[in-house]
């Protein structure tokens, strides 16, 4: 069952989202970018959670491992950004 702090987050998002839409404020080819890469994305995460569900420790390290890639790549960004690196 799910938590009901995440059935609040939906609800929250999706009356955010339609008070957008009804201002004009939505870009509606991003908006297809992110279903098409977000709904396939869930269900192949979906079956990994399940066939990782088993090994705790495989999980962890998976979790973990995008994590560190996702924040190395955000600091490059910004790195990048700031004119750090040349």
């Amino acid at each position: 069952m799910a938590h009901p702090s995440l059935f609040s987050v939906g609800m929250f998002g999706t009356t955010t989202g339609i008070t957008y839409a009804l201002a004009g404020l939505v870009n509606w080819l991003i908006v297809v970018e992110y279903l098409a890469g977000g709904i396939p994305g869930g269900m192949i995460g979906a079956r990994l959670a399940i066939s990782l569900g088993t090994r705790k420790k495989a999980l962890a390290r998976v979790f973990a491992s995008i994590v560190l890639v996702v924040a190395a790549y955000m600091l490059y960004v910004n790195a990048t950004a700031l004119h750090l690196l040349r």
